[in-house]
């Protein structure tokens, strides 16, 4: 009967935590939605829903901010308002070649799916497998650059002292290649213009009361650069039409990387990627210190772990997790390593002392956010102040403590354990750190022993 109550009492705590799953049919759905973005989901599809033009709309956000599970929420709420919508892993699909095929591709699934006549789909791969001849002709350029290393004559080969058949061999593929560009170009051009003429029409089929296909690129920033870039191109210049509007999910930072990687450190990314992107917009994000985005998703996960809270220092540890969240810059999804870390550490430690409830927390950011260093604490060969810049501690500010010459308990408790023995001399009696309960002989040894408890055990999902 005892054992039935603790068992009702004491829920056991859970490392892994299941993904979240998100339906095409269900939108912003309650206890989904943990970030509120709603109404920025909502005001898009106003957006999409009420111009006409042409549209190419990029998603900015980093790493780990949940740019995928909000665009996947946005697409259930899409289906609510009977919008038709394509969702495009460009990331899961770079081993190809050339985009084109994708995309055109995916655009000819979803009109069989929907039965759109016939005759508009036959239309419509026709006029695909005409471009796409097109395309893989001007394609052809890249093959005659590596046979002609470069050039378009064969002089230079014959002066590397290349085999003259070879030389003149490069120099009249190129001629015949330059050649039929010429006699085709007008013939080339009608090609593509028709194939986007076929495409708005059967984009208009597929949607038939007027609204438009959206068609959602995403992971783009994740994809080798020469196939980001070939995508994006692709986009604009042959699958741009009215009635179909792109939505690409990137890291902005990342995508103009990929441009500097492809043409050179000197182009101005910045503005080759305004080329290709009528309208920028960004995730909304609560950056208040007791009510980011970070501390709900902090709750939120401790709550999918089961993390129950027991004792006055499981309370101390969250009110200073507060403080460090509020300090540091993480993304979502190192926070949910840090989580992980901190049910590592409570689940292998017989108990918490007053000083662990501060230096766990911190520690598990340490962790994730700063390999480096983690590893120098390790090994005792990170020094307080090392470790006070690489995390601007400086700004780690908390209202009710009252030290000398520190700002936050953290810092002073830091650098209690990271401080000489001739320093420890210079220290008054009274200070702070006689209240956490450390005994001078331990106060090297602690952050050590903490992250050994974070490092016996390493979990993975």
């Amino acid at each position: 009967m005892l054992c039935v109550q603790s068992k009702e009492r004491y829920k056991l705590m859970k490392l892994s935590i299941p993904p979240l799953e998100i339906s095409e049919t269900e939108g912003f759905a309650n206890g989904k939605d943990i970030f509120k973005r709603k109404p920025f989901g909502e005001a898009l599809y106003k957006l999409i829903s009420n111009i006409e033009d042409e549209l190419i709309i990029a998603l900015d956000a980093k790493w780990g901010e949940g740019k995928t599970t909000f665009i996947k929420m946005w697409r259930g709420y899409l289906t609510e308002n009977n919008i038709k919508s394509i969702y495009f892993d460009a990331f899961s699909n770079d081993y190809m070649d050339d985009p084109f095929t994708a995309l055109s591709g995916e655009i000819y699934d979803l009109a069989k799916a929907l039965k759109v006549p016939e005759e508009k789909i036959k239309k419509y791969k026709d006029k695909a497998v005409q471009a796409s001849k097109v395309l893989l002709k001007s394609g052809m350029k890249i093959g005659i650059k590596a046979l002609t290393i470069g050039v378009l004559d064969g002089t230079e080969l014959e002066n590397l002292g290349a085999d003259k058949d070879i030389a003149d061999e490069a120099a009249k593929t190129t001629e015949q290649y330059l050649s039929h560009v010429f006699d085709n170009y007008k013939e080339d051009k009608a090609c593509l213009n028709n194939f986007r003429l076929t495409l708005q029409e059967l984009a208009g089929a597929v949607s038939s009361d007027g609204k438009p296909v959206v068609f959602i690129i995403d992971e783009l920033d994740r994809c080798k650069p020469t196939f980001a870039l070939e995508l994006l191109e692709k986009i604009k210049h042959v699958f741009s039409v009215q009635k179909i509007v792109f939505v690409l999910v990137m890291n902005r930072e990342q995508i103009e990387e990929s441009v500097r990687c492809q043409y050179g450190s000197g182009i101005k990314a910045n503005q080759y990627l305004q080329k290709f992107v009528n309208i920028w917009c960004s995730l909304p994000k609560n950056a208040s210190k007791y009510g980011s985005d970070l501390w709900t998703y902090y709750h939120h996960l401790m709550k999918l772990h089961n993390y129950q809270i027991t004792s006055q220092h499981d309370e101390n540890l969250n009110d200073f997790m507060k403080d460090y969240i509020g300090h540091c810059s993480l993304s979502l999804r190192e926070l949910e390593q840090i989580v992980v870390n901190i049910i590592l550490v409570k689940t292998t430690m017989y108990s918490l002392n007053n000083y662990h409830e501060i230096l766990i927390p911190f520690l598990a950011i340490v962790k994730v956010a700063n390999p480096g260093i983690y590893q120098k604490l390790r090994e005792s060969k990170c020094t307080y102040e090392e470790l006070y810049d690489s995390f601007d501690l400086q700004y780690l500010v908390t209202d009710w403590f009252e030290g000398k010459n520190e700002k936050h308990p953290l810092t002073w408790l830091l650098r209690y354990c990271l401080m000489s023995d001739e320093d420890l001399k210079k220290i008054e009696p009274k200070d702070y750190f006689a209240k956490t309960g450390m005994y001078d002989s331990q106060r090297q040894s602690v952050i050590p022993f903490i992250f050994n408890s974070m490092s016996t055990f390493t979990f993975t999902q």
